[in-house]
């Protein structure tokens, strides 16, 4: 089983931007193995791993199986492992295609020391807090001790960039924690860079030391704290209903803070009140939350009208309603695994679909093709 830290760091824009998530999150409801593209990148990232540490071209891979399940480390499959198929994923040209173009950016720093896969403590900045950094690269610029933090994202859905990359920054403070007496320099400049071979994509921001540690100390450790302490207020109540109902036992709301960066990969989201909330307010004037979502009536006049507003007024609308569509889909996802459960939602249940056929022809087309399937012209 994979180890997860409690607050890590590819979670952290998470828990930075909203110290409730990581309570939230630990009710459990939501907990899945990820989805076949986090499956598939952990694989990338395996054999991105292999290539380097044993020196290997990639290409000596090609055809090879790697079993990612998202809960285990990958390994590779061997002749007679047994396995379920979705958890299977093959080394393929573009596969190799893209984790050449991770390790030549490596390379191409020509580093003193190199580490890959490695495991970084963080915890004297954020309790439990450590990570697995893809690689780090020591190197020499002009007299002066240099730290790479390269981290591979083998998805093509979301470009990322390094430009004060929460996740890339706390993997260096790691670094430098967990790995310091390992280096040969004095570190005095920090690089996080972000790969991304499949969107073309590959960002670096430079930092120096100073002023890492010194966001480390008056950004994280103080939000990190506030996290943790929630996080361990939720898990010692015994059901979320009486954690919110318990009058002084209840989160207080200064502690939500719903963004779009923030909720995008929170597992909360679908049941957060706080995001729901958002919506409502971007939709309705004057609404003001209430205990009871449920008893909220959306009216046409009550909507606000686009029409009459500032373009500050849009761009702050829209803001929310951003949040509030993702929060949306996510809501319909629970809602159908809630169904598909067994348990009841008021006036929803699941109805079997077909798919649509339709032809791809336009329509002078479409009927030379019927004619020439020997319809006639009145059919």
């Amino acid at each position: 089983m994979a180890e997860h830290a409690t607050l890590s760091a590819s979670g952290s824009a998470k828990w930075l931007t909203c110290p409730a998530s990581l309570a939230m999150e630990s009710m459990g409801t939501l907990v899945d193995k990820g989805s076949e593209a986090s499956r598939e990148g952990t694989a990338a990232h395996f054999l991105a791993s292999e290539s380097l540490t044993h020196d290997i071209s990639p290409m000596t891979y090609l055809g090879e199986n790697i079993i990612s399940d998202g809960e285990s480390p990958a390994t590779w499959a061997y002749a007679g492992d047994r396995r379920v198929d979705e958890n299977l994923f093959e080394v393929t040209e573009e596969m190799i295609e893209a984790v050449e173009i991770y390790i030549e950016y490596i390379q191409a720093q020509q580093g003193i020391n190199n580490f890959y896969e490695t495991k970084v403590d963080y915890s004297h900045i954020a309790p439990g807090g450590f990570g697995t950094a893809d690689a780090l690269v020591e190197t020499l610029r002009d007299d002066k001790g240099v730290l790479y933090v390269v981290d591979l994202k083998y998805g093509k859905g979301v470009r990322v960039d390094a430009f004060e990359n929460s996740q890339g920054m706390l993997y260096a403070v790691g670094a430098l924690n967990s790995l310091g007496f390992l280096l040969d320099n004095d570190i005095k400049e920090i690089v996080v860079v972000i790969v991304q071979p499949r969107l073309q994509h590959i960002s670096e921001f430079q930092i120096s030391v100073e002023d890492l540690n010194a966001w480390a100390e008056e950004e994280v450790r103080p939000k990190a704290l506030v996290a943790h302490e929630l996080l361990d207020f939720m898990c010692s109540a015994r059901r979320i209903s009486t954690v919110v109902n318990a009058g002084k036992a209840e989160i207080a709301l200064e502690h939500f803070n719903p963004t779009t960066k923030g909720c995008r990969w929170c597992k909360a989201k679908p049941v957060c009140r706080a995001v729901a909330s958002q919506g409502y307010e971007a939709a309705i004037e004057g609404f003001e939350p209430v205990a009871n979502l449920a008893d909220v009536v959306v009216k046409k006049e009550n909507l606000v009208n686009v029409n009459a507003l500032t373009n500050e007024e849009i761009a702050a609308v829209y803001g929310k309603i951003k949040v509030f569509k993702d929060w949306a889909a996510g809501l319909q996802d629970l809602i159908t695994k809630k169904i598909g459960d067994g348990e009841y939602i008021p006036g929803y249940k699941l109805i079997p679909t077909e798919g649509n056929r339709a032809w791809s022809l336009d329509d002078a087309e479409t009927i030379k093709a019927l004619r020439t399937a020997g319809l006639q012209k009145k059919d």
